[in-house]
């Protein structure tokens, strides 16, 4: 019956609601921690829950908090963290495909799999070229939304304070410890399991074409950031 419930949540409420719902939740926490994390999926966000939190704290945007957050919530220092999109890409197929993270923390599922066995996702660029273009990606698993969904407004300005990136995290580790006065340890959780995909994917130059119009946004923010 419980996950009746949550299937039927999922469904039926919007997405800016359940997030609203997570969001007040999850305000004291943010407030005894001291910071605000916006977890983007695919972007190492696991392994930084675990770090500042020692739990999964859910996929919530700096817009719902913006818009729906108490004035106690709303001046909490915040950030968040972006990944190279093609990078992101890949690691969101291949955990579609094996279906669950590893590591020793906070560790991810896919909410029913069995939606991604099917011929569009035998290969990475089946994926990108027969099955992602004709999504919805607001209405998606997490895992394929837009990075600049969670971080900025409609208008495309930045929601946080600090704006990382995968690639280096030592700019996130020395904000925090401004922010926070403590060196905060990020290790590795929720590291996507290779699966089916094990070997190295190099997309096609028609794929990569194809994931640089979907993800238009993200390259141009995280190529203003890199």
């Amino acid at each position: 019956m419980k996950a009746v419930l949550t299937d039927l949540y999922r469904a039926y409420m919007p997405t800016v609601a359940r997030e609203a719902i997570m969001m007040r939740r999850r305000s004291a926490l943010w407030q005894a921690r001291g910071v605000v994390f916006i977890h983007v999926p695919k972007c190492a966000g696991s392994s930084v829950n675990d770090a500042l939190y020692g739990r999964f704290m859910g996929h919530i945007s700096a817009d719902v908090i913006k818009r729906f957050g108490s004035a106690d919530v709303k001046v909490v220092p915040s950030f968040s963290l972006l990944r190279d999109p093609m990078s992101r890409a890949i690691s969101a197929y291949r955990f579609v495909q094996a279906g669950v993270g590893t590591g020793s923390g906070v560790v991810a599922t896919v909410r029913k799999p069995e939606r991604y066995d099917i011929p569009e996702f035998k290969s990475f660029d089946a994926f990108v070229q027969d099955w992602l273009p004709k999504q919805t990606l607001s209405k998606c698993d997490p895992v394929f939304r837009t990075q600049t969904s969670y971080v900025c407004a409609k208008s495309g300005a930045v929601l946080v304070d600090h704006l990382g990136s995968t690639a280096d995290m030592t700019p996130t580790i020395a904000w925090l410890y401004d922010t926070l006065g403590r060196t905060v340890a990020i290790g590795r959780t929720n590291v996507t399991a290779r699966g089916k995909s094990s070997a190295n994917i190099v997309a096609s130059p028609e794929s990569r074409s194809i994931l640089e119009l979907v993800y238009r946004s993200d390259f141009e923010l995280f190529n203003t950031r890199a």
